[in-house]
């Protein structure tokens, strides 16, 4: 869901894109071919720093994801 205005979650090397809406939750499964760190970014201009607008996705074994969650909540 977008905050703002529509966005675009993109993952060019999977060729994967999900807009993102304001006041509209997107639901999506997205399974990675192999563990790795795959870069992300808006694909829908939406302002002045759309260009910033860069992520990482993190895609890891589910055993790997549930110790990372265990520790993120831990933390807080």
């Amino acid at each position: 869901e977008a905050r703002d205005v529509i966005h675009a979650f993109w993952i060019p090397e999977l060729r994967f894109k999900r807009d993102a809406f304001p006041e509209h939750e997107q639901e999506f499964d997205l399974v990675f071919p192999e563990p790795g760190t795959f870069d992300g970014r808006c694909a829908e201009f939406c302002g002045l720093h759309h260009a910033d607008m860069t992520f990482d996705v993190v895609a890891m074994p589910s055993t790997e994801f549930e110790t990372w969650l265990a520790e993120e909540g831990a933390a807080r």
